[in-house]
């Protein structure tokens, strides 16, 4: 069992799900690989505060909806060369959007 949800990934795993799938491990592994591995390593404090930094990083859904410009933007800002081209109905993050992502990015450590 895997969680779509950031939120929900610890507690996924601990209570015996296999992992995560968020959107956001395209441009933050860091973080939902770190809570993996730590995990498997017994480092449940390190999972904690991964988990903290990852669960605000959910408010990123909220910037437009669909979403996908803004997780393709995020993918870029994280140093991916990555085309920020969406197809409607999806459109592409304006100023504002960016503008927040990068403060929402910057408050998880990213």
């Amino acid at each position: 069992i895997f969680s779509g949800y950031d939120e929900y990934m610890m507690d996924t795993l601990i209570l015996g799900g296999n992992g995560g799938i968020p959107a956001t491990a395209n441009f933050a592994p860091q973080l939902t690989c770190g809570i993996y591995r730590a995990w498997c390593e017994k480092e449940y404090e390190t999972m904690f505060g991964l988990q903290r930094r990852l669960s605000a990083l959910s408010t990123i859904y909220s910037l437009d909806s669909p979403f996908f410009g803004i997780i393709k933007k995020a993918i870029q800002l994280s140093g991916v060369d990555i085309s920020t081209h969406v197809m409607p109905p999806v459109l592409p993050a304006n100023e504002e959007h960016i503008s927040n992502l990068k403060q929402i990015l910057q408050r998880a450590g990213l």
